[in-house]
């Protein structure tokens, strides 16, 4: 890229993804062998200083890779369902499409943190009374319990 090119041009933008999917296919590449070398760490001959070598590159690629998506823009893309047999070409969702995941999404995590607070105020209750039985003694009977947390 020159000196006077435009960040946000078209041009810069295609360059940047290129360099990207080049990374990725590293990326994929190094999987592979770390992969290769966890599966066959019990074989005879298997180096294991190899595989932590392939997983610490990994590792540093991995970053890379992050780091480059982050400060090119290439990582704001939406990530595209890849073609299947029914169908063969790669369809582009229309932003109604990507605003009906956003939502879904938003709306599935909004319910898992419901469940999670619910799920807390629940172990705190249980054990708010259990300090209040433990208050109580050994000798208190549940009647007494609930008459005086009635009060």
């Amino acid at each position: 890229m020159g000196a006077g090119a435009d960040p946000n041009s078209p041009e810069v933008f295609r360059q940047n993804l290129q360099v990207v999917q080049q990374e990725l296919m590293q990326v994929q590449s190094l999987a592979r062998n770390a992969l290769v070398g966890i599966q066959s760490a019990y074989h005879l001959g298997t180096n294991p200083t190899q595989t932590e070598v392939d997983l610490a590159n990994l590792k540093q690629s991995i970053n890379f890779l992050l780091n480059l998506m982050r400060h090119t823009g290439v990582g704001a893309l939406p990530l595209l369902p890849l073609p299947t047999e029914a169908v063969p070409t790669m369809t582009v969702p229309t932003e109604e499409q990507l605003m009906e995941d956003t939502t879904r999404g938003i709306k599935v995590l909004f319910e898992k943190q419901k469940r999670s607070q619910e799920s807390a105020n629940v172990a705190a209750n249980i054990l708010g009374s259990s300090g209040a039985i433990a208050a109580l003694g050994p000798t208190s009977s549940m009647s007494e319990l609930s008459s005086k947390g009635a009060r």
